[in-house]
């Protein structure tokens, strides 16, 4: 059972390596300072902005989807289908539920020095917020 977990182990470095050619001769050490650095430096300190523009986006994609859907199909129409009373409601629900994920990211982000030094947990968690 330990031989294969090694080998799955020396699969995926060299498959992971495959993906990111040259970095095979840094140390983990020097890798891992530059990851928490461009994380820092880059990825957080234009969270912010960058949640911002997404909270912006989904706006005005919500304002066009409903304005073409009012104006131009009978998706809500009641006498569409039987389900067309709950197309509304389950709509601006889940376009309210990406709405605060994205607030709740800004709030975390506007000021926490957790966001700036724990880089593989707030990468990890905004990758699930985006699947989500």
């Amino acid at each position: 059972n330990d031989g294969n977990f090694g080998e799955r182990v020396t699969t995926r470095s060299s498959l992971w390596h495959l993906l990111r050619p040259g970095w095979e001769d840094v140390p983990p050490e020097q890798e891992e300072k530059f990851l928490s650095w461009y994380h820092e430096f880059v990825f957080a300190n234009k969270l912010a902005d960058r949640l911002d523009k997404h909270a912006l986006a989904i706006s005005l994609l919500t304002c066009v989807e409903m304005l073409f859907t009012v104006e131009h199909t009978n998706a809500f129409n009641a006498s569409h289908d039987s389900f067309a009373g709950f197309r509304l409601p389950v709509f601006f629900f889940c376009r309210f539920m990406s709405f605060l994920i994205l607030v709740v990211w800004r709030v975390v982000a506007a000021d926490s020095k957790w966001v700036n030094k724990s880089y593989r947990e707030v990468q990890t968690r905004i990758a699930a917020s985006y699947l989500l």
